[in-house]
């Protein structure tokens, strides 16, 4: 599948083709990115199982044969193969296995998703789907998701439409994932740290509970360090001393309750629209955005103010008013979320992780967490965890627009400091984590 190349990849491919046009088809199309690239060859795939390898990686020699052997010594009837990625260092000509997914793969096995939550299957090009479970979904790769993330979209919906959970991971069929430098990725995995060994200080700060050993309030501001651990995360260490700029960042969260159709589904029903504007959620946003006393103080402080709301909530923008202080913004749009982290001096949110991120940077931060039926927890995918952002948070919880103007306005004649006890949290939090030896990663 040649996505619109500008190099001599088409030319190598017909050479091979010539030589085995029995096994090998080109398609070509204008760059489209991988979701476009990888649905053309779908309409052209006819094996039982199917496998989208990236251009940049490479497959152990073993790899379709280990693969082809657990399917024959077993009875597995699941329609997902995950296999053991491997990081290929361009620059030394050789394979680590440092992955920090790695721990799925320390055994082939089968595994239920609902009883083993924590092995999660990210990536598409490292596994094998079943052909026959995408004809009878109908599903494809959806091109809205980008830059990054088709993948976990495409294989989740694909778990969730079949009901089959049950996902195995061989440890010998080896992915080569290859590390050239200047990639997305790059840098972001360096080999694990062994206990006791050194690693670079203050690199990280947040780490989703399941990949925490015990206790897992190691994360926390007053928590015992884990011992290794990798995180996800833009490379915003690297941009803590640089002076932000004069705007304020507003990032809702969603609520699954509001949905009315399909994730990422483009167009707005009005029976949907009617819903959703009869919420708490639209209720209470609509009265940050459509503030004129907000915008007043923007103005006389000299603030612009920013609105980045989840993706889901992007198809609803159009019904929230704007005061002329806003400025709407879309994920889809962006060129770079870190500028926009780094670039502003205050962050307010409701429930969002880039909490985490504004608070490394240095940033003060509110909590926006207004009444609403039904409670956020009751009707959402997630669980209320150990986290409180009461006791743990690294700013205030404000209740009402007017309690979150009241704090806007003092943090903006305060110049973006943040002040305690929330320095002291911060503070705290990356001293744990430090401690903890977790490494920030590229995302």
């Amino acid at each position: 599948m040649d996505d619109g190349s500008t190099d001599e990849t088409a030319a190598v491919v017909r050479r091979w083709v010539e030589r085995f046009p029995r096994n090998i088809l080109l398609l070509q199309q204008e760059n489209a990115g991988p979701a476009a690239a990888r649905n053309l060859g779908l309409t052209h795939a006819t094996g039982e199982w199917i496998s989208c390898v990236d251009a940049d990686d490479f497959l152990a020699p073993t790899y379709f044969q280990t693969v082809r052997d657990f399917l024959a010594g077993s009875d597995y009837q699941g329609d997902v193969v995950a296999c053991n990625t491997l990081l290929f260092h361009e620059a030394e000509q050789r394979a680590s296995d440092g992955h920090p997914l790695a721990y799925k793969f320390q055994e082939t096995r089968v595994v239920d998703l609902l009883e083993e939550p924590d092995c999660i299957q990210l990536s598409v090009p490292s596994c094998l789907v079943r052909r026959q479970a995408l004809e009878a979904t109908g599903l494809r790769f959806d091109v809205r998701v980008r830059p990054t993330f088709e993948d976990a979209h495409f294989l989740n919906l694909l778990l969730l439409r079949r009901g089959n959970f049950r996902v195995a991971f061989l440890k010998e069929a080896h992915y080569l994932y290859r590390k050239r430098g200047g990639g997305l990725l790059e840098g972001a995995l360096p080999p694990a740290p062994n206990p006791g060994q050194g690693q670079d200080p203050g690199q990280a700060f947040h780490l989703p509970p399941a990949m925490l050993p015990e206790p897992q309030r190691g994360i926390l501001a007053q928590g015992t360090p884990t011992r290794q651990g990798w995180v996800l995360m833009d490379h915003v260490h690297k941009a803590r001393e640089r002076a932000p700029g004069r705007t304020i960042l507003f990032c809702p969260t969603w609520r699954e309750h509001l949905r009315r159709t399909e994730a990422h589904v483009p167009g707005l029903p009005p029976e949907e629209a009617r819903h959703f504007q009869q919420s708490d959620f639209f209720r209470a946003w609509s009265a940050v955005t459509g503030s004129r006393s907000l915008a007043r103080l923007a103005r006389e402080h000299g603030y612009k103010l920013l609105f980045l709301p989840h993706p889901e909530v992007t198809r609803f923008l159009p019904l929230f008013p704007r005061s002329e202080a806003f400025s709407f913004l879309e994920w889809g749009n962006l060129k770079s979320v870190q500028e926009v982290l780094v670039s502003c001096a205050v962050g307010v949110t409701d429930y969002s992780s880039l909490a985490f991120e504004l608070g490394y940077l240095g940033r003060p931060v509110a909590y926006y967490q207004f009444p609403e039926t039904p409670d956020i927890y009751a009707a959402h995918v997630c669980q209320r965890g150990y986290f409180d952002c009461e006791t743990h948070g690294l700013g205030p919880v404000l209740p009402t627009v007017e309690a979150l103007e009241a704090w806007l306005d003092e943090a903006m004649r305060q110049g973006g400091r943040r002040q305690e006890p929330y320095e002291g949290r911060a503070a705290a939090l990356r001293t744990s984590l430090r401690r903890a030896r977790v490494c920030i990663c590229s995302k």
